[in-house]
C-alpha cells in the first residue's frame, strides 16, 4: 500500500510540473490574435493594420516574439498575431514564418520575413509603420 501512495505521489508532482511548465510557455503576446474574419473587415475599411504571421510550434517565431511585440508597444503602434495553424493564409502569401506584413488602404504595402533580429526589426517598424 505504501508503494502505491509513492507511485501516485510521483504521478502528481509530474503532472503539477507539466502543469506549471505549460503555463509558463503561454505567451501573452498571442491572446490578442486577429481572426480572419477581423482582418478582412479591417482591411476592407482600408485602416492601417500591422499583422504578425506565426505559428505558436515555430521556434523563429518564438525567438521573434519577445522581441517585435514589446518593441511594437514601445513605438506605439498595434500589433496584430494571426495564428495560421487555426487560420488560411495562403491568401496573405504566407509561405513562411514569422512573417510581418504592414496593410493600408486594405492593400499589402511591406512585409518581412523570417528572424531577422531586433535590428532589422526595428528599421522595418521604423520605416514601413511608424513613419507612414
Amino acid at each position: 500500500m505504501k508503494k502505491v501512495f509513492i507511485f501516485g505521489g510521483i504521478i502528481v508532482v509530474i503532472f503539477i510540473a507539466i502543469a506549471l511548465l505549460t503555463k509558463m510557455s503561454d505567451s501573452d503576446y498571442y491572446k490578442n490574435a486577429i481572426t480572419p474574419e477581423q482582418l478582412e473587415q479591417d482591411l476592407a475599411s482600408g485602416k492601417a493594420q500591422t499583422v504578425y504571421f506565426y505559428s505558436p510550434t515555430c521556434s523563429y517565431c518564438q525567438q521573434a516574439s519577445p522581441i517585435v511585440f514589446p518593441m511594437a508597444e514601445e513605438m506605439g503602434f498595434d500589433l496584430k498575431p494571426y495564428n495560421v495553424d487555426e487560420h488560411p493564409s495562403a491568401q496573405y502569401g504566407i509561405t513562411s514564418t514569422p512573417t510581418i506584413v504592414h496593410f493600408e488602404d486594405g492593400k499589402e504595402v511591406s512585409r518581412i520575413e523570417g528572424f531577422v533580429g531586433e535590428e532589422k526589426f526595428k528599421e522595418f517598424f521604423e520605416t514601413n509603420v511608424v513613419n507612414e
